[in-house]
């Protein structure tokens, strides 16, 4: 049995939501954190039929956040099938506690990429990469402040994602610069939030990069077909009931999402 994996099992099952995390809980070490998103991964696929791993969503690639979560670079969790919903959902707003929503490039990789191939970089990375999605991740903290976590507490519990939403995926974006492609966030039609690539790693393509390095530092490897959405590229919007929300990424797409 693995304490912090039922830790963050009996928060996302509707446990009373705590000031933070028991001392004893808290992974000591990255690799002991990533060890228990795997039990705590392994037990959502197996509550929910037909689930299954999807690709990977990564947090903390803004300085902001990793100033907030005292995390040193980036942070992975899984994407899950039963997690993820296409263009234009309508969402339960109760069901996402205290939940916040971010624009993301996300990208669907076309190759399987060397595990043991040394250091990938934004431009290397790029040759593995087939579609670009636009993307709006869910994430929710069951605990009562987001400075509860830390980097460690934050990858075991699967990096906080509770869902997103994928639009329409695109081949068509090697042209575009994506270091300052321009992305606004709307709320209930008026413009809320905008940024671009650039405040993610530099590139959203430096971020896929950075989880090509790590996952074979724990057993894994970026697999063909896998999708993986890379940071939010604006703020991060505190959503609720009633809004109906459109992340446009210009040229490359747009994607939307409502809260009931």
């Amino acid at each position: 049995m693995d304490s912090t994996a039922d830790f963050f099992w009996h928060l996302r099952s509707g446990g009373p939501a705590p000031e933070g995390i028991p001392d004893q809980l808290v992974p000591a070490t990255m690799a002991d954190a990533y060890r228990s998103q795997a039990v705590l991964v392994d037990r959502m696929l197996c509550t929910t039929t037909g689930c299954k791993p999807v690709g990977y969503k990564i947090a903390c690639t803004s300085k902001v956040a990793r100033d907030l979560f005292n995390a040193n670079g980036p942070v992975y969790g899984r994407l899950l099938s039963c997690r993820s919903w296409p263009d234009g959902t309508t969402l339960e707003a109760s069901e996402f506690p205290m939940v916040s929503v971010e624009p993301e490039f996300a990208f669907r990789m076309a190759e399987t990429v060397p595990g043991n191939s040394g250091e990938w970089t934004g431009d290397s990375i790029t040759r593995f990469v087939g579609h670009m999605i636009p993307s709006l991740e869910i994430v929710g903290r069951r605990l009562a402040a987001w400075s509860a976590y830390c980097a460690e507490s934050l990858a075991a519990d699967n990096a906080v994602h509770m869902g997103w939403v994928h639009g329409e995926e695109t081949e068509h974006w090697h042209a575009a610069d994506l270091n300052c492609h321009p992305v606004t966030l709307s709320v209930n039609g008026r413009t809320q939030l905008s940024g671009s690539g650039a405040n993610v790693m530099g590139s959203p393509l430096n971020a896929l990069a950075w989880l090509a390095n790590e996952l074979p530092r724990h057993g894994h490897q970026l697999q063909e077909g896998d999708m993986v959405t890379t940071g939010v590229c604006t703020d991060v919007h505190a959503a609720g009931p009633g809004e109906s929300l459109l992340a446009d990424f210009g040229d490359l797409g747009a994607v939307s999402l409502a809260f009931a």
